[in-house]
């Protein structure tokens, strides 16, 4: 049997934005790695851009409690 591997480890900083900066509150990300930023309203968002990242719950026996 196969032994699982582990999920690539990634950081984030999540950076808070006025509100005079935007009427609907939103969260930047920064997704060190790539040094990418992104804006996200909800965390699920949030969820969905990771899972998209770093392929979180591709494997059907894993991630299935996100």
């Amino acid at each position: 049997m196969e032994e699982p591997t582990a999920v690539s480890s990634f950081v984030l900083r999540i950076h808070p934005i006025k509100e005079s900066e935007s009427a609907k509150q939103r969260m930047k990300v920064t997704y060190v790695q790539e040094n990418e930023e992104v804006f996200v309203y909800t965390f699920e968002e949030l969820v969905r851009y990771l899972k998209e990242k770093t392929k979180w719950g591709s494997d059907p026996m894993r991630g299935q409690n996100i």
